[in-house]
């Protein structure tokens, strides 16, 4: 099921503790040169003031706000990262569901819901791929976790299952990511996971 009731406790829990662990994430890395950067490049574009860029009185389009968080929450690389999946699900995915939550105003339970069923996809896109992904030269967090944002994001926008399946394919459209930006030694790591939540 896709409400909360059909959630096991312990996996509304954990949503919760991932959700505090990229806040968390995403207040460090805005104190950074590289959160600095993302939260000017937003606040200078023009656009309706949907969300919020997290720890500021700064208002953005949704698709802005996502990827000034997602970028912030992996500055410092302290998010969590989800073991089967060899990936970071967190930081890509949670951005998408607090700007498109804050632009709809969705309850607590409905933003539990929309983030638990995109880490869910996240996960099993990626299992369905790794390691073979990130062997071949992926850098997997700005590749398989961009579903998860858009699932993510299409549960909180309420779409129907037709919208959601074309929100599935234009991430798959954006989905990309070098292994070599891990040892390139720009911001290109945290933009990537920041176009993942966009």
């Amino acid at each position: 099921g896709t409400d909360i009731a059909s959630f096991p406790e312990e996996v509304i829990e954990k949503a919760k503790l991932e959700t505090l662990d990229v806040l968390g994430a995403i207040f460090g890395g805005q104190q950074t040169e590289s959160g600095a950067m993302i939260s000017r490049f937003v606040s200078q574009q023009a656009g309706a003031t949907e969300a919020t860029v997290v720890g500021s009185n700064v208002r953005v389009p949704c698709a802005n706000a996502a990827l000034a968080n997602g970028t912030m929450a992996f500055v410092l690389g302290v998010d969590s990262g989800e073991h089967s999946s060899l990936s970071h699900i967190t930081a890509p995915t949670l951005p998408a569901v607090l700007a498109v939550g804050e632009q709809r105003n969705i309850s607590g339970e409905d933003f539990i819901v929309s983030f638990v069923l995109g880490y869910e996809i996240a996960v099993r896109v990626g299992r369905a791929i790794q390691p073979a992904h990130r062997v071949r030269g992926h850098w997997s967090i700005s590749t398989f976790p961009t579903f998860g944002g858009a699932a993510a994001g299409a549960k909180a926008l309420g779409l129907s299952a037709r919208e959601t399946v074309y929100a599935l394919g234009l991430a798959g459209l954006q989905a990309s990511g070098l292994g070599e930006i891990e040892t390139a030694g720009t911001m290109g790591r945290q933009f990537m996971v920041g176009k993942s939540a966009q």
